[in-house]
């Protein structure tokens, strides 16, 4: 700077957020420079700036952004964001593929200071070159059993259910257990270069004759079907956390409803006292993420919270609560 002033008002958005050291020195009439004063600190409470974003062209896109002072990161690509997640990576892959056409991404960071910088954005047309189809087909029962058969160099395959992805797998079959009614089942195969194949489409039904049990982590379906009545009933419970409270003014209350609810099913089950194994395999169950499936339709990913027992002369009846939990509908199957 020229002339005699002694302070200097930098333009906004001059510094990135975080610690800066500055010094100052002088010159004389002649320009000849006297020595730099000591350092001296400020602090720029800031976001950092918006990040520059790229993508490759293809189906299962990498993102990749620029930026200086991230901390924490969130991506929006057509609408549907992933994260916030923590951490200093500037790239991210797409594990759900794009459709042909356009498609926009936006990127923003977090810095040090918790303020997320402004997006950064970048569109991209996607054209997908698939290899061969895959020849998928099923049997239907209480549970999917898939299976297909591609000329693929790779063996790496999603499966859809309904068009949302279920599953992840390198096998050339795959289980689907967690859903009763008429459903409709893809599998994608996932190429080299970020490309895919699709398979056809099948449809079909899953019901179950009985009231029946299985581990979410595998194993056969236990069938229950005996109880100690001629007929069994199934008591289903929900209840929706609403939280009431009473205004100044107003006669009556004003209800909050939060987002925490609970489910759960009731049943009863019967064993001949010589059907040791079933019922032990029962009984062993408890405090187990199981899969809950009745005739009726109804289906629950949950815990058996609690069974009771009665010994009759020639049986064992129980009692016995599912309740339902928070699970994924997605299953690595590797």
């Amino acid at each position: 700077m020229d002339g005699s002033a002694t302070t200097y008002a930098a333009p906004a958005n001059t510094f990135a957020g975080g610690t800066n050291y500055w010094r100052v020195r002088a010159y004389n009439a002649d320009g000849v420079a006297g020595p730099w004063s000591a350092y001296a600190t400020f602090t720029v409470v800031a976001a950092p700036l918006a990040p520059t974003v790229s993508a490759d062209a293809v189906p299962f896109a990498v993102i990749r952004w620029q930026v200086d002072g991230q901390q924490a990161w969130r991506a929006t690509v057509d609408g549907k964001v992933y994260g916030p997640y923590f951490g200093t990576e500037k790239s991210f892959t797409l594990q759900d593929y794009l459709a042909d056409g356009e498609h926009t991404v936006t990127v923003e960071v977090q810095g040090q200071y918790g303020l997320w910088s402004e997006p950064g954005s970048y569109t991209f047309t996607v054209t997908n070159q698939p290899g061969d189809q895959i020849s998928l087909q099923g049997d239907f029962g209480i549970d999917a059993a898939l299976r297909w058969d591609p000329p693929s160099p790779t063996n790496d395959y999603l499966i859809y259910r309904d068009g949302v992805q279920i599953g992840h797998t390198t096998a050339r079959s795959f289980t689907d257990r967690v859903v009763q009614g008429v459903h409709e089942w893809t599998v994608i195969n996932r190429l080299p270069g970020g490309y895919y194949s699709r398979s056809n489409t099948v449809q079909g039904e899953l019901s179950t004759d009985q009231l029946a049990l299985a581990l979410l982590s595998g194993g056969e379906w236990l069938e229950l079907e005996k109880t100690a009545t001629p007929s069994r009933m199934e008591d289903y419970a929900a209840t929706q956390t609403v939280e009431m409270f009473h205004l100044a003014g107003q006669e009556y209350p004003e209800a909050e409803t939060a987002p925490y609810k609970t489910m759960q099913a009731s049943f009863a089950v019967a064993w001949n006292l010589s059907e040791r194994a079933q019922a032990a395999a029962f009984e062993a169950l408890i405090g187990k993420p199981i899969i809950y499936k009745a005739p009726s339709g109804e289906t629950l990913v949950g815990l058996l919270q609690a069974w009771s027992k009665q010994v009759v002369h020639f049986y064992r009846a129980y009692s016995a609560t599912v309740r339902r939990i928070h699970w994924r509908d997605y299953v690595e199957d590797d």
